[in-house]
């Protein structure tokens, strides 16, 4: 599995949970294992695709057939793979998705995902996953405005020169892949807080205004 071999950081994180990852992206990028893939979530887990939701085996199964329905191949690569602390049984990933379509051509996101692990009789699971797609309903039109409007408040005075309507788009995918990233570590951090739901919308709200 070291072609979905991914990095960590210096922590301690059970090598169960480390394979079970590099599995798990194996059986997801191959189209004919339904029932193999449902194997890796819980009875009751919850799977959050974007702006999906699916709740038990039953309604993971059919969302994972339906994401197969225009897409002849996909090859996950989850770069990095950050543990919530030594010893975690959650994390938080990022990584990119190639895709080969059936109506021909390929294409490509990038992604963030926040994992939560289980033992179930000895065999690692998720109980909770859910995958941030970056540019899921954002048009190109609306990234550009933003990264126009971004540049502009750099400074009223300086001669700015946007970049090209492709630089401009590749670096708005970056830029959401961090802000995913960022949301996921706000909301790991105000989980250990008694108050931490409040936290939570306060911290994005003053980061959104």
């Amino acid at each position: 599995m070291f072609a979905y071999a991914s990095e960590y950081p210096s922590v301690e994180f059970d090598a169960a949970y480390k394979k079970f990852f590099e599995e798990f992206y194996a059986t997801s990028d191959t189209p004919d294992e339904h029932e193999k893939y449902i194997e890796n979530f819980t009875k009751d887990a919850v799977l959050v695709m974007a702006s999906k939701k699916a709740m038990g085996s039953d309604e993971i199964l059919a969302l994972r057939k339906g994401m197969w329905e225009k897409v002849a191949s996909r090859k996950h690569k989850a770069i990095k793979i950050f543990p919530f602390g030594p010893g975690s049984d959650e994390c938080m990933l990022y990584g990119t998705v190639q895709y080969g379509l059936k109506a021909g051509g390929e294409s490509g996101l990038d992604w963030a995902a926040r994992a939560h692990l289980v033992k179930d009789h000895g065999r690692v699971k998720m109980d909770f996953y859910q995958v941030y797609l970056v540019g899921t309903g954002v048009s190109e039109r609306t990234i550009l405005t933003r990264t126009r409007i971004l540049a502009l408040k750099v400074s009223s005075q300086a001669d700015i020169t946007v970049p090209d309507r492709q630089d401009n788009f590749l670096m708005l995918r970056v830029l959401l892949v961090f802000w995913y990233c960022f949301e996921v570590f706000v909301w790991c951090y105000c989980r250990t807080e008694a108050d931490g739901a409040n936290k939570y919308e306060n911290l994005l709200f003053l980061v959104r205004n």
